[in-house]
């Protein structure tokens, strides 16, 4: 047995060998040449969907230029006194580009770190969770608005990022969060321990009205949100008990997938640009990351072998997995979805890699891990 991520997954937990999954596969489709096209059409496609920030071609650039395999370490932030929990880069219309907001959710650092990754001193910003002991499990900008919010075991705080003072207590008790990325949006979800979903609108203060919607599915604790870049009505989340990744439509506040074939809960997802795709990984150990197509609900591929943790790029169709290796250090790989290869390879952190993040132009990646630094990386000239 190894130790399971608390902050990933919310309750204690271990991570357990398990016998190989069964995993729903996908019917066929057409011809090799024509799945290829369609996919690099999606690609394309989903790139454009995202909206305000970097361009389609900036951000499409951006992920190219990590198919190199030359990366470098830019920064090693230093702060945590344990393992990190979660990393968020700041949306493209924050006033300060580049900031980075890593948490530690145990006992003694209950913290949110800003780091402005642009400037000569890296630290910037300390946010202590309201003077409340919970523990930090999520973080999230909000994309239109100065506005920051953070899930905790304590319940949800939103912080001002124009005095980076707490703005409001929106509920109590456990919760993770995730915003709606659609421009002019202030509505962001939440999950909480009864296995219940909750949307909520806010306005540009962070004044909160009552919940807009209740999405109720999962089995014990809702361990992570995550809304899709370019459908911003479409939004995953994950439970502990039933194992599953369900898909809502926020408008509707219906179930539109469920997605079976982990043998535990799923510890991060990420969506892919085009949003007809998403990978995620279990809190498992000898287990692959699970690329999943959406529209049949089934399993596309596999990545990696003893998968930690994963993000989709931006842009394109690059995938960083985080491998838990017996032997040689822990690694976080790029994988090309498309063509299934490793075309990068992230080394430096002294142990295993957690949460992954991102920047929204695809030019930076950033790691946290349990040797308790976060680590920033970009691909060299």
């Amino acid at each position: 047995e190894e130790e399971g991520e608390q902050g990933a997954a919310g309750p204690s937990a271990k991570r357990q060998r398990q016998e190989p999954q069964q995993v729903p596969q996908p019917k066929s489709s057409g011809s090799g040449e024509g799945r290829a096209r369609a996919q690099q059409q999606e690609d394309a496609g989903g790139a454009a969907a995202l909206g305000a920030g970097p361009s389609q071609p900036q951000r499409l650039a951006g992920a190219a230029a990590w198919r190199s395999g030359r990366v470098s370490c830019k920064h090693v932030l230093l702060g945590h006194t344990s393992y990190i929990d979660c990393l968020a880069w700041s949306p493209p219309t924050c006033p300060t580009p580049g900031l980075l907001a890593s948490t530690h959710a145990q006992e003694g650092d209950q913290a949110i770190r800003i780091w402005d990754t642009q400037a000569p001193v890296e630290f910037r910003q300390v946010l202590n969770n309201g003077g409340s002991d919970g523990e930090l499990h999520s973080v999230a900008w909000a994309p239109d608005a100065p506005l920051l919010a953070a899930g905790s075991s304590s319940g949800l705080v939103l912080f001002s990022t124009a005095s980076w003072q707490q703005a409001v207590q929106l509920s109590t008790g456990w919760c993770c969060v995730d915003w709606c990325p659609a421009g002019g949006s202030t509505q962001l979800a939440t999950g909480d321990v009864e296995g219940k979903v909750q949307v909520w609108a806010l306005d540009v203060a962070g004044r909160v009205g009552t919940a807009t919607s209740t999405l109720a599915g999962h089995k014990g604790f809702v361990t992570r949100l995550a809304y899709c870049p370019s459908q911003p009505h479409a939004l995953a989340s994950t439970g502990t008990r039933d194992k599953t990744i369900r898909v809502w439509d926020t408008r509707s506040a219906k179930c539109s997938g469920v997605l079976c074939g982990h043998t535990h809960w799923a510890s991060y997802m990420s969506w892919s640009p085009c949003g007809n795709k998403l990978v995620s990984v279990a809190l498992v150990t000898g287990r692959s990351a699970l690329v999943w197509d959406l529209r049949q609900q089934a399993v596309l591929h596999t990545l990696g072998a003893d998968a930690g943790s994963v993000a989709w790029a931006p842009a394109g169709d690059l995938v960083a997995v985080a491998e838990r290796r017996k032997s040689g250090g822990p690694i976080v790989q790029l994988w090309c979805t498309r063509q299934q290869q490793v075309v990068a390879q992230l080394e430096g952190h002294a142990e295993r890699t957690g949460p992954i993040s991102w920047s929204p132009d695809a030019c930076q990646v950033a790691t946290g891990s349990r040797d308790s630094a976060v680590r920033v990386w970009a691909p060299e000239p």
